[in-house]
């Protein structure tokens, strides 16, 4: 798998969405989206050689292509303007106010065309979209949970692991 590639058309498709302008971390410093998820991307990028060796996970080639489509997307519901506003708030107006970046309707509608984008097998938009919805611990809810171990969210139909890829 080429990563530059990979890394190349993530960020020309992040910037027609607009991550540059977005912001997507804020704290002890303010990161863009598009500066967080190439930075979790990079990371993805070299650790896959590592965890796709049989000594470590041993990665398929569709759980790999499944975690960069779901590295790209995992803060996608950042990029509403209702998350914008909330990010961007004084810490003291933020109380009580929370607003979820994780908006599965938003999930779906992505992970499709990043699969596309990068000319992968439409299954593994199954697990990636899995990953994205569970991968905050606040999304991982008995509910979620349960449903996706019974099969009842069509989650695990490309990998069985898809609790540590999450």
């Amino acid at each position: 798998m080429n990563y530059t590639d990979t890394r190349q058309k993530a960020i020309k498709w992040m910037v027609e969405r607009g991550w540059k302008n977005k912001w997507g971390k804020r704290g002890e410093f303010t990161q863009s989206l598009l500066q967080h998820t190439d930075v979790e991307l990079n990371a993805l990028c070299v650790l896959l050689p590592i965890l796709s060796e049989k000594a470590h996970y041993g990665l398929s080639e569709h759980e790999q292509q499944s975690l960069i489509v779901g590295t790209i997307a995992h803060d996608v519901g950042k990029e509403t303007p209702e998350w914008q506003r909330y990010v961007q708030l004084p810490d003291e107006q933020q109380h009580g106010k929370f607003v979820p970046h994780i908006i599965p309707s938003l999930t779906e509608a992505v992970v499709p065309e990043l699969v596309s984008l990068f000319g992968f097998n439409p299954s593994i938009a199954i697990d990636a979209v899995a990953f994205v919805n569970l991968h905050m611990a606040a999304a991982r809810s008995t509910t979620s949970l349960l449903g996706t171990i019974t099969g009842k969210t069509q989650i695990t139909q490309g990998s069985n692991r898809w609790n540590v890829l999450a």
